[in-house]
């Protein structure tokens, strides 16, 4: 009965816990999923073009038509990934927002150890800015390693401006 409860305990946790992404992490996924479209699509040509060269004389036109719209596919995928990685910027540029308030909020204090600490927390906030370029030239193979990268510097930054407080 206890290794019931216990591991429903686990199972509830784990469940709450994959529910729980912010919204930067969610359009991550996004951007990591299309990626994965883009690939399969590009992989899809290839394989249309691997039957062109193969067909019968008599099937060329179709196979032809076939690669047509595989390229548009891949055309499409394109878009989507561009489009979800606009939305990523898009939730990162939201949290940087939100931090820029509290360091604005932060440096409008009169105490000097406030004013260090904010000038310190405005260099951190500016090189977690720099990672905000970086997602447009991201490529696909090196994705999770930035995702979790710029999600760990965004939230130790945040972190450390709510201790300041």
């Amino acid at each position: 009965m206890r290794t019931m409860i216990v591991s429903s305990m686990f199972i509830s946790a784990a469940l709450f816990g994959a529910a729980c992404k912010s919204d930067s992490e969610k359009a991550a996924d996004k951007v990591e999923k299309a990626q994965e479209d883009l690939r399969d699509e590009k992989q899809d040509v290839r394989e249309e073009m691997k039957d062109v060269r193969t067909a019968d004389p008599n099937d060329m036109a179709g196979e032809k038509k076939d690669v047509a719209e595989e390229k548009r596919d891949v055309i499409a995928a394109q878009s989507d990934l561009d489009t979800a990685r606009g939305e990523y910027r898009a939730e990162l540029k939201l949290r940087l927002d939100k931090i820029d308030a509290k360091l604005a909020e932060l440096e409008a204090r009169t105490d000097a150890k406030a004013k260090q600490t904010a000038a310190s927390l405005r260099v951190k906030r500016d090189q977690v800015a720099l990672k905000l370029d970086e997602t447009r030239n991201q490529a696909a193979t090196g994705w999770d390693n930035f995702k979790t990268n710029v999600n760990d510097t965004f939230t130790q930054l945040e972190k450390d401006i709510d201790a300041a407080f």
